[in-house]
């Protein structure tokens, strides 16, 4: 899963990278600062708990233990401002340890801690939440409550959210990969193509699944399709005027099985062969099924990795 693909992931550069890029929070992604490493304050045990009932109430997420993110964008949502090192951070992964089967009742399944050292007894924590099916979770360690995650934030769960989460049915959950897929070097110009592809990992089939990329640095859609003969995985819908905005969708005759991929378009980069000018790339996107609510969020390719990328197909020097 992509999950476990990110918490393993998790490095110091990646810390960095979310302090450099103001990471948001999101539906997976959440940053906490602790006040004690022992794990004696009300508020950190509180927090905890709140996350573990809301992550696997919800599509599962990740904690990261030692960054802070009280400083809102443009678009009013929490990200990534300040480093804040855990003093001693294998206490503090042990205290988890220790009331991870205390956070939440029911227990739940597949919890994980790791530490991200620094120097010293200094360092991050990060935690993986799963989902389940096994809920509703209800948050304990003085909490007492329900929660679900929406967007950047936990919320109390209503009563129709519990009596939903009783007699709730496997449920389908969409991500999306954007990989290099090919590179083209044609007169002075080199071509970058990306291949965009949604999974299901989730328990249930996506019905009539939708999709939205907003592109940007003369990024386009490849006019090949994803098999070289123009056609797509999913249905192209719109684009807006300045081609900036592209819309794809299915009806209920496209279904996304569990742990099934469907490759929906790829998308094409131009750069000058002589003066690549490499940077980094990102794409917004919307994802979308029946039954599962719209999933906001980006994905960022690096500069080093787009050069590296392209240098190992064409052979381009280093230095260029």
């Amino acid at each position: 899963m992509k999950l476990d693909r990110n918490f393993k992931n998790i490095t110091l550069d990646q810390i960095d990278n979310y302090i450099k890029y103001k990471q948001e929070e999101h539906l997976h992604l959440e940053f906490k600062v602790i006040n004690k490493s022992d794990f004696s304050h009300r508020d950190d045990r509180k927090n905890f708990a709140k996350a573990v009932s809301g992550f696997a109430n919800s599509d599962g997420g990740i904690i990261v233990w030692g960054i802070e993110a009280n400083s809102k964008n443009d678009e009013g949502i929490d990200c990534a401002t300040s480093k804040q090192e855990l003093e001693h951070a294998s206490l503090f992964l042990s205290k988890l340890n220790e009331f991870t089967g205390q956070a939440s009742t029911p227990i739940v399944d597949g919890i994980r801690h790791k530490i991200i050292s620094t120097e010293g007894k200094k360092g991050f924590v990060a935690t993986l939440i799963p989902s389940s099916d096994s809920g509703p979770f209800m948050g304990k360690l003085g909490e007492d409550r329900y929660y679900k995650r929406s967007g950047d934030s936990f919320y109390k769960m209503e009563h129709f959210d519990l009596e939903d989460m009783f007699g709730r049915r496997r449920k389908p959950l969409l991500e999306l990969d954007i990989n290099f897929n090919q590179v083209s070097k044609i007169r002075d110009e080199i071509r970058l193509y990306l291949l965009i592809t949604i999974t299901n990992v989730g328990r249930g089939s996506a019905k009539s699944p939708f999709l939205s990329l907003a592109l940007n640095k003369g990024l386009r859609e490849q006019q090949f399709g994803v098999d070289g003969n123009g056609n797509r995985g999913l249905k192209w819908v719109s684009q807006s005027k300045n081609n900036k905005i592209l819309k794809f969708g299915g009806n209920q005759d496209i279904v996304i099985h569990p742990n099934v991929s469907l490759d929906v378009t790829k998308l094409q980069k131009n750069y000058s062969l002589k003066n690549p000018n490499f940077e980094d790339l990102e794409i917004q996107y919307e994802l979308v099924a029946e039954g599962i609510n719209i999933f906001q969020s980006s994905i960022l390719l690096d500069a080093d990795s787009i050069s590296e990328f392209i240098t190992s197909k064409i052979g381009l020097p280093e230095s260029t």
